[in-house]
């Protein structure tokens, strides 16, 4: 059986996102491989170097991988091309495979580039490693398990996604894949992670909920880690890595109500000093309680986001959301209360939607006990069921380096109100949540935690939300 070099690179964002995570994707993927007796695998992330082409074209030249595996975000789409290029430019017989939620969905499209020879669906573990056996073995790849290939006439061969059903039977990620040191540098999803040794984990799968816009990446059915294995992740970034802040990326983290209190409990038990947990992914408003909350600050969670997406309930249904929104008002007044960071997740610019039901979202944040809010543009991607619902005529956003929803830009023409009024009130938005003696006040007084650089990031993101960026 031949020996494998295979490189796993993460495409890069087309303009400054300013938020960088480690690639978790392509560290479970490097872990399957490793475990199955690939040694040869390396990760690159080309938005962690500060010269991504040249590092690439290096590794591409000097190494000479077999196989190299492109993972890509939607807004990504413009590297995942020129990274395919690059690499078949460099070495024509190195076999290159796309994967990550942009090919998952758009496998037709990545397909149609010749430089791509095939794409994963799904999750990549399982997939990528019967993609390397049988170029080990000398066989060619067949289309199953989420492999998606071309034939030899050029027609496509198809296969659904596939997800693993037991969670725990995955290795731990490979943490030793990427330099840890690098990270402290770049902004994480949570902000408050900044300058500390930190890394994403992930303690769940899928989601059984039915909003419109989302792309149902891993599936609709919930899969978990046990709270002993979550623990055990954990306690390994701790001892091994020096980690310090951990930041949990699920969707739906309390889903399961009784196991997310279980991993609570163990974390306060552990008593794992200067640990911090951050809740990055956003919980679930509609399985969050009072007493979950009240686990928090002995499991070192000073932070969480919550996802609310829009104050009016005429829009709560339609985008099939469907919180109870006094409950949620609440429950963030509650978290507040106890001085927990709470982090609200919004947007505006949703197909149908009327100046009213953007002022009810604007009354909902700004009257809430949030101390920060995220306003983004809703995009309508290809393939959604937000999509579908508009027809083939509406204007979509399928592709192109509109990245960060955070901006004044990338609001779709089949929004209820015109893109530049929509820029208008996102702004007015902005200034009116941010520009509050008060909730500045509570944002100084409950800081998770204190820097200079730090501040200086708090500074930039509160200017950008002052000053519209077109």
């Amino acid at each position: 059986m031949k020996k494998l070099k295979i490189l796993l690179v993460q495409a890069r964002f087309n303009r400054d996102y300013g938020i960088t995570n480690p690639p978790l994707g392509l560290m479970y993927i490097s872990a399957a491989l490793k475990e199955a007796g690939f040694r040869e695998v390396r990760v690159l992330h080309l938005d962690a170097l500060r010269d991504p082409e040249a590092a690439l074209r290096r590794e591409l030249e000097d190494w000479r991988p077999d196989v190299a595996g492109i993972g890509a975000l939607t807004a990504q789409e413009g590297s995942l091309r020129a990274c395919a290029a690059l690499a078949r430019k460099a070495l024509p017989a190195c076999y290159i495979v796309a994967g990550g939620p942009h090919p998952t969905h758009y496998y037709d499209e990545c397909l149609q580039d010749r430089n791509i020879d095939a794409v994963i669906r799904g999750e990549g573990e399982a997939a990528m490693l019967a993609l390397a056996r049988a170029l080990a073995e000398g066989r060619r790849p067949e289309a199953a398990g989420g492999l998606c290939l071309r034939a030899g006439g050029g027609e496509l061969v198809l296969s659904e996604p596939a997800y693993c059903a037991d969670l725990d039977r995955l290795p731990m990620p490979d943490w030793g894949a990427v330099d840890h040191r690098v990270y402290q540098r770049l902004v994480p999803c949570s902000i408050f992670a900044h300058g500390t040794r930190h890394m994403p984990l992930m303690t769940s799968r899928g989601c059984p909920y039915e909003c419109v816009y989302c792309h149902k990446i891993m599936g609709r059915r919930y899969r978990a880690h046990s709270p002993a294995r979550v623990l055990a992740e954990i306690r390994e970034l701790y001892e091994k890595f020096g980690t310090r802040c951990i930041e949990i990326m699920d969707d739906n983290v309390n889903l399961d109500k009784n196991r997310f209190r279980e991993i609570l409990r163990l974390l306060a038990a552990e008593k794992l000093k200067g640990l911090t947990v951050y809740l990055a992914g956003g919980l679930h408003a509609g399985t969050l309680d009072e007493e979950t909350i009240d686990l928090f600050r002995p499991a070192g969670i000073p932070y969480f986001a919550i996802g609310v997406e829009t104050g009016s309930p005429r829009m709560q249904e339609y985008i099939k959301k469907r919180l109870d929104l006094p409950r949620v008002k609440a429950l963030i007044a509650y978290a507040a209360a106890r001085r927990i960071f709470t982090h609200g997740l919004f947007m505006i610019g949703i197909p149908g939607e009327t100046e009213e039901d953007i002022k009810a979202t604007r009354d909902f944040a700004v009257s809430s006990e949030l101390h920060t809010a995220l306003i983004s543009t809703c995009f309508v991607y290809r393939r959604t069921e937000l999509a579908r619902l508009l027809g083939p005529a509406a204007e979509m956003t399928g592709a192109g380096d509109v990245n960060h929803y955070s901006g004044y830009s990338g609001f779709s023409a089949c929004a209820g109100v015109a893109p530049e009024r929509l820029r208008r009130l996102k702004f007015l938005m902005d200034l009116a949540f941010y520009y509050s003696p008060r909730r500045l006040w509570r944002i100084l007084r409950d800081l998770p935690r204190y820097s200079p650089g730090l501040a200086w990031e708090l500074f930039k993101r509160l200017a950008s939300r002052s000053f519209p960026l077109r």
